[in-house]
């Protein structure tokens, strides 16, 4: 698989992965407040789901006390209740 990675100077926080093999782009938006995941296949781009089936996902992610690693909406629900 032939991937280039592509990163735009004026936008740095976003990065794009291209399969030329398969003709598609991966684009990564890793925000201060919040990230995203998109696919850009037969020249349409879809948004990808996290596991609570929202489109974006909190940027911040914590190590509790146990060694877990909590990303977005978990980290939320973590810092909340403790």
């Amino acid at each position: 698989m032939d991937k280039k990675r592509i990163n735009n100077e004026e936008y740095s926080n976003h990065h794009f992965y291209i399969d030329s093999d398969n003709e598609f782009a991966v684009g990564l938006d890793l925000g201060t407040t919040f990230s995203c995941i998109g696919v850009y296949r037969n020249e349409k781009v879809e948004i990808i789901r996290n596991s609570i089936g929202e489109t974006k996902t909190p940027s911040i992610v914590i190590l509790t006390n146990n060694s877990n690693i909590l990303v977005g909406e978990d980290t939320i629900n973590h810092l909340v209740e403790n």
